[in-house]
């Protein structure tokens, strides 16, 4: 193996196991860094065993609790297992919602609105209104949503039965989706919208009460 491929390669045999748990034991100084490495590097193929790492790595310190069972709800998204991806979110937003920030608080109402988790409905959009006032406050503004902040509190609202107040969050979750730029002006590239699915999309649309029968076909219930 090259010399990081013992922390950074996907390979999760026998011998590659062996390996980066004899390097490990060595290290004096980076064990976290190179257990959440590692856990990434074989997430998509080994789920189970990256999250294994990720349990040592948030052992390691409590200021990894946060990131680490980030990490570790994605992973569970990845494979199908919703109930354990939230138990993994929960964690790492804390009981205020705001360990992980701003970025923190958007995801956690989309992933809450795209899977109808309407027990998170109240805390979700709770924490979306905090970022609206301390931007008030500091910038004179609402705070300037992310994709997944307006998709998951248009998701909510519409589920909620406050459909016309969920048109103008999924009108600008759109807006970003359709985008040639990403947020950051001076790096148009950067933090572009991937292509949405067609399911995903076909619901933004309905809510933003854009669904044109004529041109799309029967609208779909969401």
């Amino acid at each position: 193996m090259e010399s990081d491929d013992w922390y950074c390669g996907s390979d999760w045999d026998d011998e590659a196991q062996e390996l980066f748990r004899r390097k490990l034991s060595r290290s004096k100084n980076q064990r976290d860094f190179y257990l959440r490495t590692k856990a990434a590097a074989i997430s998509e193929s080994h789920p189970v065993a990256a999250i294994e790492l990720l349990d040592e790595y948030i052992a390691t310190d409590e200021s990894h609790v946060s990131g680490g069972n980030y990490s570790k709800s994605m992973i569970h998204l990845s494979q199908g297992d919703i109930d354990a991806a939230f138990a993994s979110l929960g964690k790492a937003v804390g009981d205020t919602g705001m360990n992980l920030g701003a970025v923190g608080v958007m995801e956690f109402a989309f992933l809450s609105g795209l899977h109808k988790r309407s027990q998170n409905y109240e805390k979700a959009l709770e924490r979306l209104e905090t970022l609206d006032q301390d931007a008030q406050k500091q910038v004179g503004r609402p705070f300037a949503r992310s994709f997944a902040g307006h998709a998951g509190c248009a998701f909510i609202l519409y589920d909620k039965g406050q459909r016309d107040e969920a048109i103008a969050p999924a009108k600008a979750a759109l807006e970003l989706a359709v985008s040639k730029e990403g947020p950051i002006s001076t790096h148009p590239e950067l933090g572009q919208i991937p292509k949405l699915p067609d399911e995903l999309l076909n619901r933004l649309i309905v809510i933003a009460g854009l669904w044109d029968e004529g041109e799309l076909g029967t609208e779909p219930k969401v």
